[in-house]
């Protein structure tokens, strides 16, 4: 992902984000993840969009 480790800690802790719990390990699927990714991308730009 091109993040820090505690940085990506921080972001399987945020509520929404798409994670999968196998006893300590924290497993991201990638799919979710890009879901994730774009919808928070529309957000930001309709913020950014209603400022204008």
């Amino acid at each position: 992902m091109g993040i820090s480790l505690p940085k990506a800690y921080e972001l399987v802790k945020t509520l929404g984000f798409p994670t999968i719990r196998i006893g300590a390990r924290i497993l991201i699927p990638i799919e979710a993840y890009k879901e994730c990714f774009r919808q928070s991308l529309r957000i930001e730009m309709h913020r950014k969009w209603r400022k204008l």
